[in-house]
């Protein structure tokens, strides 16, 4: 693999014609450089994988777009003593 920083992303058929949710699947499980991590909806799947690998993926599959998988870290909302009792 010629990119070695692998990424979760979201691949998303955004044309009802596109390629089928079944053949995009395949074309995952068939690429050595991805994986699939789960199929979310009807129209996406979680994958994982080298930018170039995706890229490749995108150009063989019609319809179809990848969106990067955003995460948030949660606010610690705990009190806090801002001074020791005097």
């Amino acid at each position: 693999m010629a990119d070695s920083e692998r990424k979760r992303l979201i691949l998303n058929q955004f044309q009802p014609d596109g390629a089928k949710l079944e053949e995009a699947a395949q074309r995952v499980l068939a690429s050595p450089d991805l994986r699939l991590l789960r199929e979310n909806s009807p129209t996406s799947l979680l994958i994982e994988g080298a930018a170039d690998a995706v890229a490749r993926l995108l150009g063989d599959l019609k319809g179809w777009n990848v969106l990067p998988v955003v995460t948030y870290a949660r606010p610690d909302t705990r009190a806090r003593v801002l001074e020791p009792p005097s």
